[in-house]
């Protein structure tokens, strides 16, 4: 990372210096391959992505400096397999309605997940680019509902969260799925996780989570993906979504059998 200034002076007749603008800037070095190299195609998509007006790296939008395009190294002679620098800079001028919308369009996954499809269409997962960790052989997806009540009395205030998981086809084993909420009280604020768990079928049970505090929050954004624990030999990857709306009530799965004592 190195820092930069685009400025332009003027100095009297005294030799005093007047700043008649200037603009800092900070710029970083991209580098595209690992220790093996990769194909010349990953910098000539590289460089088509830098043409956009829009190009974030980890959440961090940057723009490629002046003219400078991707600089091809050869790692190991005789093999096409190359290692190329970028050079970038953060863009810091922003309009702060369209970065709202562009950080809630990129799609978040866990941390250390970069891609779950290979380019052989196989499901796997990829952790920094190193080889594949653990493989997937289908994908279920669903979604968290989530029915908010707040109850405010004159000696606490009181946050109830009734949530439900439903799935678009019944889990291959019992999956659980993981829920991260903030409280907020006398001005401290403490992280949890609670859990819901789909034992069998395509569905959980409604689960109740409360607290009393200033403030208690689900600490995902909308379109987020909830981490999930199965079972070791389960490969299913669980791709479980809230779009960050509360329900009135929370809907009945499709293969969901009503409680007959509660007609």
């Amino acid at each position: 990372m190195d820092v930069g200034v685009d400025n332009e002076q003027f100095v009297t007749s005294d030799e005093d210096i007047v700043e008649l603008f200037s603009h800092e800037y900070t710029t970083v070095l991209f580098t595209l391959g690992n220790g093996m190299g990769c194909p010349v195609w990953f910098a000539e998509l590289l460089n088509r992505v830098l043409c956009c007006n829009y190009v974030y790296f980890d959440g961090i939008r940057y723009a490629r400096k002046e003219s400078n395009v991707p600089e091809l190294n050869q790692q190991i002679e005789g093999l096409k397999s190359f290692v190329f620098n970028q050079m970038l800079q953060r863009v810091k001028t922003i309009n702060p309605v369209l970065e709202w919308n562009n950080q809630m369009s990129i799609r978040r996954i866990q941390n250390d997940t970069y891609r779950i499809t290979s380019d052989s269409g196989e499901l796997r997962s990829i952790k920094s680019g190193g080889e594949a960790v653990e493989e997937y052989t289908s994908v279920i997806t669903g979604k968290l509902y989530v029915h908010y009540q707040k109850i405010m009395t004159s000696l606490f205030t009181s946050h109830n969260y009734s949530c439900k998981v439903i799935l678009d086809k019944p889990a291959n084993s019992g999956v659980t799925f993981m829920i991260p909420f903030n409280l907020t009280s006398a001005g401290v604020v403490t992280s949890e996780v609670n859990q819901i768990t789909v034992v069998l079928g395509g569905y959980s049970n409604e689960v109740q989570f409360s607290q009393k505090g200033s403030s208690y929050d689900i600490d995902l954004l909308s379109g987020g993906i909830l981490e999930f624990l199965k079972g070791t030999d389960d490969r299913t990857y669980y791709e479980v979504t809230w779009d960050g709306e509360f329900v009135d009530t929370l809907p009945v799965a499709s293969d969901e059998v009503s409680d007959p004592s509660s007609n």
